[in-house]
Formats: C-alpha cells, sequence, structure tokens
C-alpha cells in the first residue's frame, strides 16, 4: 500500500514539473488569458454596476478585443467601436424610414440592414462588426416591440464599456506592449535565417536540403506577416502617445529584402558551381556562409533584447574576400568554357550577394536605431 502510494506521489511530482516546464513555455498565452479573464469579469461587474439590460455585450466585446499587445487590443477597440456606432446609426434610420410590418418587410428591412454595411465592411475591414450591429437594431425591436433608440443606445453603451475595459486591463494587467512583440518576432525571423544561411549556400558544393529550405523559407513568411501586424499595433501606439519609441516599420522592410534575398541566392544554388570555378569560389562562400550565420545569430540576439549589434566587421571581410575571387574569374577568364547557363548563375549570384551586403549594412542600421536609448 506503502509503495503504490509514493509511486502515486512519485508520478504526481513528474507530470506537476513537466506541466510546470510546459506552461513556462507558453509565457505569453498564460498572460493572454489571464488579461481575458479579467476583462471579461470587470465587464460584467461594470455592467451591473450600470444596470445595462444585456450587459453580456460588454463582456463579450471585453473578450474580443483583447490582443496581444497594448496597440492590438487599442485598434481592436476602436474598429469595434465605430463598426457598432456605424451600424447602430444605419439600423436606426432603417426601422424609423422602413415600416416593418410584417415578415416580408422585416426581410426587406433586413436586406436593407445587411447589404451596405456589408459592402462598407468589404471596403474598411475596420467596420465588420457594422453589419452584425445593424442587423440586431432592426431585428431585435421588430421582434421583441421594443422601442429601437433605446435598443441602439443600450448597445452603443455596453460596447463602448466593454471596450474601455478591455483597452484599460490591457494597459495595466500584465501589460505587453507591441514594440516588445516587434522585437521578440524580429530575432524569431534573424534566427530562423541563421538556420537558413548554410542550408542555402551548401547547394554550391554539393546537393542542397530542399525540404529544410522551404520549411524554413515558410517559417520567415509566416513571421513577417506576424511582424506587420506587430508593427501596425507599435505604429498605433506611438500615434496615440502609449509608447514613445523608433518607428519599427524600416526594420519591418528591411527584414523582407534579407527574405528575397535569401530567395535569389537560393536559385543560384539549384545546383552546384561549375568545376572551372569551384576551387576558387567554393572555400570563399564557405568562409561567407559561417560569418553571415554568426552575425545573424547575435543580431537576432540584439534586436530581441533591444540592445545595439555587433560589429560586422568579419562579414564585410567576407564579403570583400569573395569580391577579390570574383575578380580572380574574370582576369583569368575562367568563365570561357562555360555554358551560358551557368555563366548567368554565377553572375547572378554575385548580384544576389552584393544586394545581401547592402541590407546586412542596413539590418546593422536598423537594429541600432530600434535598441533601447542608454
Amino acid at each position: 500500500m506503502m509503495s503504490a502510494g509514493k509511486s502515486f506521489a512519485a508520478n504526481f511530482a513528474v507530470r506537476a514539473r513537466l506541466s510546470a516546464q510546459w506552461l513556462g513555455k507558453r509565457g505569453p498565452e498564460a498572460r493572454l488569458a489571464l488579461r481575458v479573464t479579467v476583462a471579461g469579469l470587470v465587464a460584467f461587474a461594470s455592467a451591473q454596476a450600470f444596470g445595462l439590460a444585456q450587459g453580456y455585450w460588454a463582456v463579450f466585446t471585453a473578450i474580443v478585443i483583447m490582443q496581444a499587445s497594448l496597440g492590438g487590443s487599442f485598434g481592436a477597440a476602436i474598429d469595434y467601436f465605430l463598426g457598432t456606432l456605424a451600424g447602430a446609426a444605419w439600423g436606426v434610420a432603417l426601422t424609423l424610414l422602413v415600416p416593418i410590418t410584417g415578415l416580408v418587410m422585416l426581410g426587406v428591412a433586413l436586406a436593407l440592414a445587411i447589404a451596405p454595411m456589408a459592402f462598407l465592411a468589404a471596403i474598411r475591414r475596420n467596420f465588420r462588426v457594422a453589419p452584425i450591429t445593424a442587423v440586431i437594431i432592426v431585428i431585435i425591436p421588430a421582434l421583441q416591440h421594443t422601442n429601437p433608440l433605446s435598443s441602439a443606445a443600450g448597445r452603443v453603451g455596453e460596447i463602448a464599456i466593454g471596450s474601455l475595459v478591455g483597452v484599460i486591463v490591457s494597459r495595466f494587467v500584465l501589460p505587453v506592449r507591441a514594440y516588445g512583440v516587434v522585437a521578440e518576432t524580429a530575432g524569431q525571423i534573424l534566427e530562423l535565417s541563421a538556420r537558413l544561411v548554410p542550408l542555402l549556400f551548401a547547394g554550391f558544393g554539393e546537393k542542397r536540403n530542399l525540404t529544410g529550405i522551404v520549411r524554413l523559407q515558410d517559417g520567415m513568411r509566416r513571421l513577417l506577416i506576424k511582424l506587420d501586424a506587430a508593427v501596425a499595433d507599435a505604429a498605433r501606439e506611438r500615434a496615440h502617445y502609449l509608447a514613445i519609441e523608433a518607428d519599427a516599420e524600416p526594420l519591418l522592410g528591411t527584414l523582407r529584402r534579407l527574405r528575397f534575398d535569401f530567395v535569389i541566392i537560393g536559385r543560384a544554388a539549384g545546383a552546384p558551381l561549375p568545376l572551372a570555378v569551384r576551387p576558387l569560389l567554393l572555400p570563399r562562400l564557405e568562409s561567407l556562409s559561417a560569418c553571415v550565420r554568426e552575425l545573424l545569430v547575435v543580431t537576432a540576439r540584439s534586436v530581441a533584447a533591444r540592445r545595439a549589434p555587433p560589429s560586422i566587421d568579419a562579414a564585410e571581410a567576407a564579403f570583400a574576400d569573395y569580391g577579390k575571387a570574383m575578380n580572380e574569374v574574370r582576369r583569368d577568364r575562367l568563365t570561357r568554357d562555360l555554358s551560358d547557363d551557368e555563366v548567368a548563375r554565377i553572375f547572378a549570384l554575385g548580384f544576389a550577394l552584393d544586394q545581401l551586403r547592402r541590407d546586412l549594412g542596413e539590418l546593422f542600421s536598423r537594429v541600432q536605431d530600434f535598441a533601447r536609448a542608454e
């Protein structure tokens, strides 16, 4: 019996430790879940305090607008409130202009409520809640025989309370700034880039790992989409004086160009270098790959921590060394017996490496600008 009890206790301790480790890796998600819970409870309490007839809309709103960062929550709150206001105004206008005397006229009113608001939402995505609000304002008073004006006012008031609660909770309960999300995501993109570089450059000397390259490129694409949203949230924080930080848009643009550079290099590495130039170019490419990888690794750490980046001198020297090797290729006319396709790939590689060199230099400057002032 004692043995069974000890075994249960040991298993429980192991499971508890594994659960704690799993939660430790899900810190941002756990903090967001806590903010959503607090926002829902505070919105419910506020609705009860104000005596709102349908206070659950305030709770729904507080939950829906909660985003990963303060800027995201603020933007979602503004969009949700403006969409509600537009839909409520249009719904009230319809109930005053269209006599809803039966199901047929109610159907007509619903069509008139949905179509213009859906068109508006298609043009401006921040009004996507407008059709729903317009339908609610039209259909509920018609079915429950209530005053549409009071219904609209109540709806707008509930949304306003839920939006305000969501923004306040985002600001004061384990707040996450959009710039923190930008830094973390940019660091992840550079980490994937550091893993991608040796796979790309390996194609110049041997058969490349196409599956690994595609997986990393797809990962970078998804992270760039996430970064784009975070940069928009950061801009919103700056515009509404919720943060005083450097503009993150240039960093996003540089990372996009960097990914495009890797795409071009990957195309050039579709086949190994011709034997005529391989002894001269391949060692330089291997050295360049190692230097660029190391630069991306340390830059990823720098941008994630909002610190000034490391020196770029080693990578610059490797680029210069490759340039010297290319001059020797031209001087010795090593490409004269190569096919047009092989020559085109060699010079396309040179162009791509020149662009990569410029973009890495720009990345160095962008990370410097993005670092916190000491």
